[in-house]
C-alpha cells in the first residue's frame, strides 16, 4: 500500500488495517474498551482493534530477546487496540497478564506506535502492591522508556530489579519486576505478532506528530537517486574508503510530510546504523524550510526570488532505546545539523546525519 505514491493518512490507515479489523472477544483483551481506551486517549475518536494469534513463533522470539519468555498460558489470541484521531494513530493499547504470588495480574499498557511506554493500569490485580507501583512517583520513572531502557532495569536473570536501576519500596520489588517482564513482553509480542501493522502506524505516527499540519503522507520509493549517491561520495568517501556509509541502504524508509499548501514540512526516515559494536534502529526527522535568500540591494522591489530551501535534523531517536549513554551523546549531538553543515561532518554519527540531510535535500519533489 506504501507503493500509492499520493495518499491521505485516513486512507492509508484504512488499508493497512481493513483486512485484519476484528470486534469480538479474545483471550487477555479489554474487558471494557469504550472506557479504558478513552480514558488512556481522551483525544481519540475511534479505534481499531486487531486479533492476532501469539503462537509458538512469537513465543521463541520473546525468549531469543529476553532472558525470560511467554508461558504457554498465554498462547492464543489476543487483541492489539490501536485508538486514532481523525484517522491519525495516537498509539497501541495492549493488555498482558502475568502470574504473581496474589494469582494472575492483567495489565493494561499503553504504548506509543514506537514502543515506548506512554502509561499502564491493571485490569485484575490482587496484589497489596498495586497501589504503589500505580502511584505518579513510581509511574513517572518507566514513562517514556524503550525496550533496551526497561531491559537494564532488571538483573541478569530478568526476575529481580537490578542494584540501583529503580526508586522502589521493598515490599513492592516483586510486584515491580514482574510489571517490567510485562513492559517487556508486551513490546515483544506487540512488534513479532502484529508486525504489519505495526509498520503502517510507526511512520504515520511519527510524520504526525514531526509535522502536525501535514495533509498528506508520501513514501519515498527510491530514497538513494544518483546526485545523493554522487554527493555523499564527493563529500565523505576516500580514497581508501574508510568513511563510507554506516548507514544500511536498502533497509532506509523514508516518508515525505506535505503541507495543505502543496510544500514540503519535512522527512521522516528510519534507518539501520552499523558499527563494529553496534545494530541500530533510529527514527530521524528533518525539517524542511523555504526561505528568502539575502536580497541583492540591485535588486527589484517587487522581486521575491532567490528563495533557497533549508533543511535540519531536529530528532534523532533509536527505536528499542540507546544500547549506552556514549552512543546516545553522539546521536544527540547530531541534532541541529543542516544542509549548510554537511561538508563539516566528521564523527560517524555526523556522517550518518548528514547521509539522511543528503536524501532530504535531493527528495523535495513532493511527485504531484
Amino acid at each position: 500500500m506504501y507503493q500509492l505514491k499520493h495518499i491521505g493518512l485516513a486512507i492509508l490507515l484504512l488499508l493497512a488495517l481493513s483486512d485484519t479489523l476484528v470486534f469480538g472477544q479474545a483471550y487477555c483483551n479489554l474487558r471494557d474498551p469504550e472506557t479504558i481506551i478513552y480514558d488512556l486517549y481522551p483525544d481519540a475518536t475511534s479505534y481499531k482493534s486487531i486479533v492476532r494469534t501469539v503462537d509458538e513463533n512469537v513465543r521463541q522470539h520473546v525468549s531469543a530477546n529476553l532472558p525470560f519468555s511467554i508461558h504457554f498460558n498465554e498462547l492464543g489470541k489476543h487483541t492489539l487496540y490501536i485508538p486514532v484521531k481523525d484517522s491519525k494513530p495516537l498509539g497501541i493499547v495492549h493488555v498482558r497478564s502475568e502470574s504473581g504470588s496474589y494469582g494472575l495480574s492483567e495489565i493494561v499498557w499503553s504504548l506509543t506506535p514506537n514502543m515506548e511506554v506512554r502509561d499502564f493500569e491493571f485490569q485484575r490485580c490482587r496484589s497489596r502492591a498495586r497501589h504503589y507501583v500505580e502511584s505518579d512517583e513510581f509511574k513517572k520513572q518507566i514513562i517514556g522508556m524503550r525496550f533496551n531502557e526497561l531491559k537494564a532495569l532488571l538483573d541478569s536473570s530478568g526476575q529481580q530489579i537490578a542494584e540501583g536501576k529503580l526508586k522502589v519500596n521493598e515490599n513492592s520489588k516483586t510486584m515491580a519486576s514482574a510489571l517490567i517482564r510485562s513492559a517487556l513482553k508486551t513490546i515483544a509480542v506487540s512488534r513479532s505478532g502484529w508486525k504489519r501493522e505495526i509498520a503502517v502506524v510507526q511512520p504515520l505516527f511519527n510524520v504526525s506528530q514531526a509535522f502536525p499540519n501535514v495533509s498528506r503522507v508520501q513514501k519515498v520509493t527510491q530514497p538513494y537517486n544518483s546526485n545523493v549517491t554522487k554527493e555523499f561520495d564527493r563529500l565523505f568517501v576516500t580514497p581508501s574508503g574508510n568513511l563510507g556509509s554506516s548507514l544500511e541502504r536498502e533497509s532506509v524508509v523514508m516518508l515525505r510530510g506535505v503541507n495543505p499548501d502543496g510544500k514540503v514540512a519535512g522527512h521522516v526516515v528510519k534507518t539501520r546504523w552499523k558499527s563494529k559494536e553496534h545494530d541500530i534502529e533510529l527514527w530521524w526527522t528533518v525539517k524542511i524550510e523555504a526561505k528568502v535568500a539575502d536580497a541583492d540591494s540591485s535588486a527589484s522591489p517587487s522581486k521575491t526570488e532567490p528563495v533557497k530551501v533549508a533543511g535540519e535534523v531536529v530528532d534523532v531517536q533509536a527505536e528499542e532505546g540507546w544500547p549506552n549513554a556514549e552512543i546516545k551523546k553522539a546521536f544527540r549531538e547530531v541534532v541541529g545539523l543542516d544542509f549548510e553543515s554537511l561538508g563539516k561532518c566528521s564523527t560517524m554519527a555526523q556522517i550518518a546525519g548528514a547521509e539522511i540531510l543528503l536524501l532530504a535535500k535531493f527528495n523535495q519533489d513532493d511527485g504531484r
